[in-house]
């Protein structure tokens, strides 16, 4: 069985690199690196087993910090510890596992980025521990506890704290048990933004453009919300002031609303005023 390093050595020379073997770098000390590719200032270090880890993760770190150096971590393990792939993504370090190492050429000239390797290496842990997913749930509240996002901004924010299987295992069983709800769906894209409250459905419009659905149902809330608000009822120009709305959106709105009695109108001293039906 061909060794990752002379797979390596092959891809290069078929893409014609000028590479170097065994190249000396100094930074705090003096290291040498299995591969250096001057032209991309990309260097490759082998990771042969997991003992050997946190000493190339101090190797590839001391000589980024020093050199304006990328630096490929390549190994012929199949699989990593979480924490490993989490603090080697922290620092900008690719992981190329053997099977994968026909991808080099892309990571070398920058077509592919650090999550879309490191994301897919598998994980020795097959099950994350109860102790971790409490902690993922918790955080996932958290983040949409401060303001709706949609599921790949949460994720996102939390990948380099949480395995990317746990965090889509715990949003999944927080929409089930109904702690995550589904507030809208974006315009264009169908994507939907999360929040944990109903009442984030008015914070939406701040952050994203939402499909014509939502809006309307959005600005149809607002008006109901508002409404709420008075005993007496409200005109248009009244209602249009306190929900920033336009007038077409309200007139929209209120139609809707009197079609399904939730509104009536009354006429005072010749003005119409709206008011919420109980």
């Amino acid at each position: 069985m061909q060794s990752i390093k002379s797979k390596i050595k092959r891809i290069l020379k078929r893409r014609k690199y000028d590479f170097q073997e065994n190249f000396e770098i100094n930074a705090s000390a003096k290291w040498i690196v299995d591969f250096y590719i001057p032209d991309y200032a990309v260097a490759i270090i082998i990771l042969k087993n997991l003992d050997n880890f946190f000493k190339v993760m101090f190797m590839a770190q001391d000589v980024m910090r020093t050199n304006p150096i990328t630096v490929i971590i390549a190994t012929p393990l199949n699989e990593l510890p979480f924490q490993y792939i989490q603090l080697a993504s922290r620092y900008g370090i690719i992981i190329m596992r053997q099977n994968n190492i026909n991808l080099l050429n892309d990571v070398i000239i920058g077509e592919v980025d650090i999550e879309e390797i490191n994301e897919k290496i598998p994980l020795t842990e097959k099950k994350a521990p109860r102790k971790l997913t409490k902690a993922c749930k918790n955080k996932i509240i958290e983040a949409l506890s401060i303001r709706p996002l949609t599921e790949d901004e949460l994720i996102d924010s939390l990948k380099y704290e949480f395995p990317l299987k746990t965090i889509k295992w715990c949003l999944r069983t927080l929409k089930h048990q109904g702690k995550v709800k589904k507030l809208a769906s974006l315009a264009s894209i169908k994507k939907f933004v999360l929040g944990v409250k109903d009442e984030q459905l008015f914070e939406v419009l701040k952050y994203y453009n939402v499909s014509k659905k939502w809006k309307n149902k959005i600005n149809v809330l607002l008006i109901q919300k508002t409404l709420k608000k008075s005993r007496k009822g409200l005109t248009i120009t009244t209602i249009a002031k306190r929900t920033d709305l336009k007038i077409p959106q309200i007139v929209a709105g209120l139609r809707y609303l009197e079609k399904r009695k939730k509104v009536m109108r009354i006429i005072r001293r010749g003005k119409i005023y709206w008011k919420l039906l109980k």
